[in-house]
């Protein structure tokens, strides 16, 4: 019986090649989809655990409570990690991970600032799994003036060579010997570095004492630990945690400076997709899995319901060999099994050829979502599992309704061919399902208009500065923060150049947290505010608009040792009514660990120096030469909007007053774009699918009209006798799928809102959700719908009446 049930199937695939094909290619890119979207969601998920104690390593992070403000921070101070070793003997390992600068790395005559330096102590090897391939990890970062290189960077600066025991000269003298290589890091790590340098350097680097002793400074260190018995030690040293921060962070420091603190354990795997804290090396946003995971979903659903649309559509065609099969003693289960059978082979024939459509389609879904997904990672058991089940849920759950559908025919009236008076005229499940298709394309056509408005709306928002034709130079070395006053000189003699500044952080970039008190006020009134070390000329450069006073002057020294600027927020948070209130008030500035009174000497219109996706913050700006670390950047105004010759006279300078320094640059515009990377790549991704989605629901729109036309042969011919024309023809198909449609807004609409506006509170700055989005969608929904159609209805409003009277 089985061998007969493929033998049928096969006929009546080669027999109606047409409806074989749209099904098959419904159902192949329905599972593409799938597919790829599992390899997205898969790769997400898989985030930090490749080491080998995953479940085992935590993070400890602190919440900075200011004010009544809570600062979420992913980072701790330095001796967090030895007292906790010392204070909780369930610890078992704790390593710090510090990210200190970008240093200057050279060898010969090849010399770059290296952006993934970071600093591990000895026990990252036997708290994580990073391969070494070359070197011991247990003495590799044991020693000062030791480093060890990813694989990538091995072959950049000693390309065939054998890096080992061979140095890299670390800014001006310093030699670091290559006591290891790693293999590079997978991209499903959290933790992304391309050199380790050993803790000992950067305890030599820092001196005794200082901020390696200093409970209050939160520098990019990263504390892990480990436990032997997560189930048991954790609950146990979260409880304990409270009295050890008293015991080390409640200090009369933290009482001068308005601080208390919190601290907590984070799972390493949790890290990347359910942390957003400030200061995080890398995160993801499990929103975005939950959203991808639903449209691939759907996108299934739809693919599965163009199936039982398209086979319920035949349905007459087929009425009467189940009429001849039930007079010859066919039981109805018989039937069913049939019908299902030869559903799970199509889906069975469709799964090759959705993988090749995710062969040709990876590398553009890889390159909007800045991934490097590959098929061979669907490999094992496991996938061949969820690959057969794949088969059967499309298989079972796209054949189920037909073959219930069409075994419940009774063969009198199957074999009289009266189906079309029947049950399969006008189903209230098939325009269900249709609505259901159309709905779920419709809230993808919204949620694109939304996130495209959404990014319209940050690239074009006024920011409060002029972000454009500014180049960003890296000056974070000291001997070019040395040679900075000559370099304003020589830049500024260009003719192309119209501004030349410095400072420790720029707009789009992290900016520093420290705190700041009110002279005069109550002991409470100490708020966290954001710092900005600038030089005179900052607010000029950038086009920043004073509200109040006066800008920095070069000409009058106590504006490099005692004045403050404000911006407007600031001057609300210190309780000011006015910015004109705050011109001449003292603040002292607490950021040197020594309190710093001073002068507003001006207060700037508020500008977004951070994403829209935070509102503006309170600002203080200090001189630059009082921040210890100096200025990290330094920042040039072209004239004109040709870059290229200002950028060759900035690389010319550079070479003639530090021929010895790389010239490394970027562009502010850039820089305050990639601020909103992941949702450019969700606006894209969004159109792929709801493309997709929309494809898919017309074959089974397709389907539907071609059913409608079917049933409606004898009626349309009676009408074309009696005087109907091709237009009242194609009204009268095409009217009942406008409903549906219609009805499809009207459902979709409100979801899409609700999603849409979630999606918006990521944002302090943010569009509305205008009627013109739904329109839109209405309208481009209502649009393909009739394109669809119009082929079937056409077809049947020109076909010869004297045919289709006959059509028995």
């Amino acid at each position: 019986m089985f061998q007969n049930y493929i033998k049928i199937a096969l006929r009546n695939l080669m027999k109606h090649k047409a409806y074989s094909l749209i099904n098959i290619i419904g159902l192949s890119l329905g599972i593409a989809c799938c597919i790829m979207i599992f390899l997205f969601v898969a790769d997400e998920l898989s985030y930090d655990r490749q080491h080998d104690n995953a479940d085992q390593i935590y993070r400890v992070v602190t919440d900075m409570n200011v004010g009544g403000k809570s600062l979420p921070l992913a980072v701790t101070p330095f001796p967090m990690a030895p007292a906790l070793q010392e204070d909780f003997p369930e610890i078992k390992e704790t390593v710090r991970i510090v990210k200190w600068g970008n240093p200057l790395l050279s060898k010969g005559d090849d010399s770059f600032y290296e952006q993934n330096f970071f600093w591990a102590e000895p026990a990252v090897f036997d708290v994580f799994s990073f391969p070494l391939q070359k070197g011991d990890p247990a003495t590799a970062l044991r020693d000062p003036n030791s480093v060890l290189l990813t694989q990538e960077t091995a072959i950049k600066y000693f390309g065939d060579a054998d890096p080992l025991g061979q140095t890299l000269t670390y800014g001006n003298d310093r030699e670091l010997m290559v006591t290891g290589v790693l293999a590079n890091l997978p991209g499903n790590s959290h933790i992304q570095f391309d050199f380790l340098g050993s803790f000992a350097t950067l305890e030599d680097i820092l001196g005794p004492g200082g901020s390696l002793q200093v409970w209050h400074a939160f520098w990019p260190i990263y504390t892990f630990i480990k436990v032997d018995n997560p189930v048991g030690d954790i609950p146990a040293l979260t409880d304990k945690l409270p009295q050890f921060v008293d015991a080390h962070m409640h200090d009369d420091i933290a009482k001068s400076i308005g601080r208390t603190y919190a601290v907590h354990l984070q799972p390493l795997t949790d890290i990347y997709l359910h942390s957003q804290r400030l200061s995080e090396m890398a995160s993801g946003n499990i929103i975005y899995v939950y959203t991808f995971s639903a449209i691939a979903v759907f996108i299934l659903l739809i693919a599965c319901i163009n199936f039982m649309n398209l086979a319920t559509a035949r349905s007459a065609r087929r009425a009467k060999e189940v009429g001849m099969r039930k007079v010859l003693g066919a039981f109805r289960f018989q039937l069913i099994y049939q019908f299902l059978g030869e559903s799970v082979f199509i889906s069975l024939i469709s799964l090759p050829l959705a993988f090749v459509l995710v062969n040709l389609f990876l590398p553009v879904f890889n390159d909007l979502s800045g991934k490097e997904l590959m098929l061979s990672q669907l490999g094992g058991p496991i996938f061949f599992l969820l690959a057969g089940l794949c088969i059967l849920f499309v298989g079972l759950g796209a054949g189920s309704y037909p073959a219930f559908f069409l075994s419940s025919f009774k063969p009198i009236v199957a074999l009289k061919g009266r189906i079309a008076s029947g049950v399969a005229g006008r189903s209230p499940l098939r325009r269900a399902l249709v609505i259901f298709q159309f709905g779920i394309s419709i809230v993808l056509i919204v949620s694109t208009a939304v996130v495209y408005n959404q990014l319209d709306f940050v690239r074009n928002k006024k920011l409060g500065f002029d972000k454009d034709q500014v180049i960003v130079v890296s000056s974070s070395d000291q001997e070019v923060q040395a040679k900075y006053d000559v370099l304003y000189e020589q830049f500024l003699q260009s003719p192309h150049i119209a501004n030349v500044s410095a400072a420790n952080v720029v707009p789009g970039k992290s900016s520093l947290a420290t705190p700041v008190l009110k002279v005069g006020g109550s002991n409470d009134e100490k708020w966290e505010m954001s710092t900005l070390p600038i030089d005179p000329d900052f607010v000029e450069t950038l086009g920043i608009k004073l509200a109040a006073g006066r800008n920095y002057d070069r000409d009058i020294t106590s504006d490099t040792l005692e004045a403050f600027l404000l911006n407007e927020a600031a001057v609300g948070q210190f309780g000011w009514q006015s910015p004109e209130e705050a011109i001449g008030k003292q603040i002292e500035w607490l950021g040197l660990g020594t309190g710093l009174r001073g002068t507003v000497i001006g207060v700037v219109e508020d500008y977004h120096f951070a994403s829209l996706h935070a509102p503006i913050a309170p600002a203080l700006m200090v001189p630059g030469n009082l921040w210890p670390m100096g200025t990290n950047f330094i920042m040039v105004r072209s004239r004109t909007s040709d870059l290229s010759n200002a950028l060759a006279y900035l690389k010319d300078t550079w070479q003639q007053v530090i021929p010895d320094r790389p010239f490394q640059y970027t562009f502010l515009d850039e820089d305050f774009g990639a601020l909103y990377q992941s949702e450019e790549k969700l606006g894209k991704i969004f159109i792929i699918f709801a493309t997709l989605a929309i494809l898919i629901a017309c074959l089974g729109l397709f389907g539907l009209s071609a059913f409608a036309a079917e049933q409606r042969t004898k009626e349309i011919g009676i009408r074309k006798v009696l005087g109907a024309t091709a237009p009242n023809i194609v009204y009268l198909l095409s009217k009942e799928f406008v409903v549906l449609v219609v009805a499809a807004n009207a459902i979709a609409w409100p979801a899409a809102y609700f999603i849409m506006d979630y999606w918006l509170q990521n944002f302090a700055y943010k569009v509305g959700i205008g009627w013109e989005v739904f329109a839109l969608a209405a309208m481009l929904a209502l649009f393909i719908a009739l394109l669809t159609v119009s082929f079937q209805s056409i077809k049947a409003a020109f076909s010869n009446p004297v045919k289709t009277l006959r059509y028995e």
